[in-house]
């Protein structure tokens, strides 16, 4: 038994020393990667980041202009970046690649938790890994300087814990049990919520559903006490609507906050509802079912294979704890994509989120399917399935992620290295033409007003070239970018005093006069 269990053991991590090797080969690259526009947003938060308590709950991302606090999500990734930056002899961006490589391993534990929880056996938590690792969606951004895998890891030690507090035993034999893992769910779920709510949210509706639930049942049938049904459960749903309320009270401070900037007002959560939710049209279009569902997360080669084995699990398996948990798994797969529809139709990264439950789910499928049939072919459909869902990641991964990783200069990155060259670090620029984008403002490692494309009344070119200092918050103009021929050049003179221009492809520099 001992021998079976080092087995299952190097098994589970076989795969997760492969995704390291990988990991660490890629985390000197510079942020000019996939999605290099959310990279460096998360990490010049982390640069900035100011001491105290103030300067985490009122953290800056200077890019927008003065005032400079634009909060999203709680900084917490973002502060532990900073701080591993100034224990290891990295620079700031591989250590974040390094921290969110970390938190995505991290993951692991919970999540096999909770396939033991539910009555799965070593061969489906070796199939867990062996899959989770070979994703192509986490083999890629989990070596981003991105929070997803974070609020990933928070999200599943929740539900973890959840699945542990919720249990009438979970208090005996030892009564101080009940206390340390209601805690350890208050914390990580609320957690989970600050960190990035798009990620928890759909947990946190799962769990107060089946809090529901449970009093239904209890009601429905004679002979139970439902008084003391609600009283155990009374504490799980007080910590899980306090997590609600905490996300409550900092959505709105973020949202104050940036009611402060003119462009900020912009970005606060109403102003963002349509970009989050998306359409109703886009609920029903192949943008979300085809793009997303099944060439993201299920792959082309692996979409079959991968529904023939949850379809026939779900069928025979004689575990009912284990119909259920798949089931559930397989519903927190696809509610992501249905409430926070555009955000996953736009962003390639926001399946980091809910792959992992179709990951789940098909583990606890394929362990199911070995235990409901004795016939050893059926077993090696079942160990082809997975093994044909795999390579689907791997081609998708080789398709559309691998040439990203390898690349190591871009435009933005060559403007940036120059301007922390040529321009004093208290400086600040001035960038038009490259939406909100931080990605010049943190390759130059300075606070920027970069002018979005949309129209913001009275924060044109113009406006801004005639009072920068107003929208630098009184630092001094280092450098302007433009992307297009600057309107007034006479403002551009009177603001800048070039004293030199260089040309980057489209861009075009001036170096201002110190």
């Amino acid at each position: 038994m001992r021998y079976r269990q080092i087995a299952t053991s190097l098994l589970i991590l076989l795969p997760a020393l492969a995704a390291c090797l990988f990991w660490g080969h890629t985390i000197n690259q510079p942020l000019i990667d996939q999605h290099a526009f959310r990279q460096t947003q998360t990490a010049i938060t982390a640069l900035f980041m100011q001491p105290g308590l103030d300067g985490f709950i009122n953290y800056q991302t200077p890019t927008i202009g003065s005032p400079w606090a634009i909060p999203f999500e709680l900084p917490l990734f973002q502060w532990l970046a900073h701080g591993l930056e100034r224990l290891l002899p990295l620079n700031l961006s591989a250590c974040g690649r390094l921290l969110s490589a970390g938190f995505g391993i991290a993951c692991l534990g919970p999540a096999l938790g909770l396939l033991d929880r539910y009555g799965t056996r070593a061969a489906g938590k070796v199939c867990f890994s062996f899959i989770y690792f070979s994703s192509a969606i986490y083999l890629y951004w989990n070596r981003s300087f991105m929070i997803e895998s974070t609020a990933l890891f928070f999200t599943l030690s929740s539900l973890y814990l959840y699945s542990l507090v919720r249990s009438p035993e979970s208090s005996r034999p030892q009564p101080w049990r009940q206390p340390l893992l209601l805690t350890g769910f208050a914390l990580s779920l609320s957690f989970s919520l600050l960190v990035k709510a798009t990620t928890g949210l759909p947990i946190l509706l799962l769990i107060i559903i089946d809090l529901i639930w449970q009093l239904i049942r209890v009601f429905r049938k004679e002979g139970n006490d439902p008084r003391a049904t609600f009283m155990r459960l009374l504490p799980i749903a007080t910590a899980a609507l306090t997590a609600l309320l905490l996300l409550k009270v900092w959505t709105s401070h973020a949202d104050n906050l940036k009611a402060l900037n003119p462009i900020g007002s912009k970005l606060t959560s109403a102003a963002l509802n349509q970009w989050n939710y998306g359409s109703l049209a886009q609920r029903f279009s192949g943008d979300l079912w085809n793009d997303v569902l099944l060439q993201r997360m299920l792959t082309p080669l692996g979409a079959i294979p991968a529904a023939l084995l949850l379809f026939t699990s779900l069928l025979h398996s004689r575990n009912p704890q284990q119909k259920g948990f798949i089931v559930a798994c397989l519903c927190l797969a696809a509610l992501p994509l249905v409430i926070f529809t555009n955000l996953h139709i736009v962003h390639s990264y926001y399946q980091s989120s809910n792959e992992i439950f179709l990951i789940l789910a098909l583990s606890a499928s394929f362990d199911g399917f070995i235990q409901a049939f004795t016939p050893r072919w059926h077993k090696m459909a079942a160990i082809v399935a997975i093994t044909l869902f795999a390579l689907g990641n791997y081609q998708e991964f080789k398709s559309n992620y691998l040439a990203s990783t390898q690349e190591q200069s871009s435009v933005r990155l060559e403007i940036g290295q120059l301007i922390q060259r040529r321009t004093p670090a208290d400086s600040a620029i001035l960038i038009f033409g490259d939406d909100w984008s931080s990605e010049l403002a943190y390759h130059s490692q300075r606070r920027s007003l970069t002018r979005p494309d949309w129209p913001i009344p009275d924060v044109n070119q113009t406006t801004i070239l005639q009072q920068p200092s107003r929208f630098l918050g009184g630092q001094k103009l280092g450098a302007v970018i433009s992307k297009d021929a600057i309107a007034n050049p006479g403002n551009l003179n009177q603001s800048c005093s070039p004293d030199e221009t260089l040309i980057f492809d489209k861009w075009t520099v001036y170096l201002c006069k110190s």
